[in-house]
């Protein structure tokens, strides 16, 4: 569907650095169906890495009641923290974010 096209496009500019274009992108999937946490997600991670924080905790707080269970948590956005940590992304931030997903979900 159309919103998967604008996701898929998000994270495939945010692995090379192309933070603003896929915070665009990911702002376009939002718009279109509000309800899916894979758009939400980018956008807080298009945030985190433009070292925007009040704009990456407002979409990662909207992600998180939206991850079903662990697995989800753990293949989706940690895994993806853990990617950004590992290029040296905004370590400091990612570390943060990945920690308050780590101790918020489920509650």
């Amino acid at each position: 569907a159309i919103p998967d096209a604008w996701c898929n496009r998000s994270w495939s500019l945010i692995l090379p650095g192309r933070w603003e274009a896929a915070r665009e992108g990911g702002a376009k999937a939002q718009a279109l169906d509000p309800a899916n946490k894979a758009w939400s997600f980018n956008l807080g991670h298009a945030g985190l890495l433009q070292g925007k924080r009040e704009r990456t905790q407002h979409w990662y707080r909207r992600a998180l009641p939206l991850i079903p269970d662990q697995e989800s948590l753990h293949v989706g956005p940690r895994a993806d923290l853990d990617l950004f940590i590992g290029r040296g992304w905004q370590v400091e931030a990612a570390r943060e974010a990945r920690d308050r997903f780590l101790r918020g979900w489920g509650q």
